[in-house]
């Protein structure tokens, strides 16, 4: 979508979702976009573009 391909265009995304994946997604993995966009300061778009390509790790 156009939403996600923007949001995964700005230069920050890289930083943003590789910190929401090692230390946010990991400690609440059912964290909704709302409460992701809040925790890093940005966009619902952004984090739905970060919770978009987050896989849970197999155990």
């Amino acid at each position: 979508s156009i939403l996600i391909e923007t949001a995964r265009n700005n230069p920050l995304f890289p930083n943003r979702a590789g910190y929401a994946h090692s230390q946010i997604i990991p400690q609440n993995p059912k964290i909704t976009p709302k409460e992701l966009a809040g925790k890093l300061s940005i966009t619902v778009g952004e984090a739905l573009a970060i919770l978009e390509g987050y896989e849970i790790p197999a155990k």
